[in-house]
């Protein structure tokens, strides 16, 4: 039997475009097998300019990312003193889905509900990989199926039983309206959103042999928009120049003409303070970080956005806190517009999107 060993490394083609973190991976090896995995954690930019591959640790105090490991490689120490006589019964996928915590001795008897379950809270519950709007996206995916196991009385289906045929019945599901539930179907785009949430998820059970093939890699769904119609630069100046609007519904229109000045989406906008305006020879910029994709986002401001700056600051909503404009709801915003829109004659419903 070959010496079993552990080794902990950075993954820097896995590194996030969205917040540049790069993923721990473990590799065992035993044999001259060998078998890799990622673990739930990952280096901040700082840690991983910090990273020494000899002590195979983050060269910081009080790191946490080194108490995580530290976590994993007493299990696996722990494992091979348990298993010192008979270690050549497991091999190596077995030993890294133990130490990672993926519970290898798994039978295909478990259902599909609780594999995906199990796979959330495993996987992604308390990952630094992933963001809390990722993290929220998955759970509804993973709601919207178990709603369609229970309607089609499956959801004590054994994860072996899942095929192309139950991957297409739930396709349908999404797209379809089904009045007894009181549901309205979905668009193609958003339900492929959701299928490839499953393409992920059921990847593993495969990499595990619970499932042979992944049936939802051959549900086969469009995932392009269609193209949403865009104000024109007349349909825009009626924003600007109109004095048809009561002064409620003029707020909303300010806050409105300030987000297409600056590109801002909504939640960017709402959270925009002092801290994000910057005073230059050129002018005033405005800086933030886009919560969508993470990328910060630079820009001078146009006369009209600061005066609409200088006019929200007049608020006394605006002056009692620390934000740059009024905050409102998204859905009483939403609806705002769609009665401003009709009143200055814009054939479409508007949105803040």
């Amino acid at each position: 039997m070959g010496t079993l060993t552990l080794t902990f490394y950075p993954n820097d083609r896995k590194q996030s475009k969205r917040n540049n973190k790069t993923p721990i991976y473990v590799r065992l090896r035993k044999d001259r097998i060998k078998s890799e995995g990622r673990t739930d954690w990952a280096l901040s930019p700082a840690e991983r300019a910090k990273w020494n591959s000899t002590l195979e640790r983050v060269e910081l105090k009080e790191s946490k990312t080194n108490d995580y490991l530290n976590r994993i490689e007493d299990k696996f120490n722990e494992f091979k003193i348990l298993n010192a006589h008979n270690l050549n019964k497991y091999d190596t996928k077995f030993i890294r889905d133990y130490i990672l915590g993926r519970d290898p001795s798994k039978k295909k008897s478990i259902s599909i509900s609780e594999f995906i379950d199990d796979y959330y809270k495993t996987n992604m519950a308390s990952s630094t990989r992933y963001s809390e709007g990722t993290k929220k996206n998955y759970r509804k995916a993973i709601g919207h199926l178990k709603r369609f196991l229970t309607h089609e009385k499956l959801l004590r289906t054994p994860i072996s039983g899942i095929d192309y045929r139950l991957a297409n019945r739930f396709s349908n599901y999404l797209m379809n309206d089904i009045p007894s539930l009181n549901k309205k179907g979905m668009s193609e785009v958003s339900a492929c959103g959701i299928v490839k949430k499953f393409r992920t998820i059921l990847n593993q059970a495969v990499d595990e042999g619970l499932i042979e093939s992944n049936p939802f890699s051959k549900i086969k769904l469009s995932y392009r928009s269609p193209e949403k119609p865009k104000l024109t630069f007349e349909q825009f100046k009626k924003f600007v120049r109109t004095d048809s609007l009561s002064n409620t519904e003029l707020q909303y229109v300010h806050l409105f003409i300030f987000m297409s000045l600056t590109g801002t989406a909504f939640l960017d906008c709402q959270e925009l303070t002092l801290k994000n305006l910057e005073q230059t020879h050129d002018g005033i910029k405005l800086i933030y970080k886009r919560n969508k994709t993470g990328h910060t986002s630079q820009q001078f401001l146009t006369n009209t956005a600061v005066t609409l700056i200088e006019l929200f600051d007049k608020r006394p909503d605006v002056q009692t806190s620390k934000y740059l404009v009024p905050q409102v709801s998204n859905q009483h915003f939403n609806r705002a517009l769609k009665v401003i829109g009709a009143k200055l004659g814009i054939p479409f419903n508007l949105t803040t999107h």
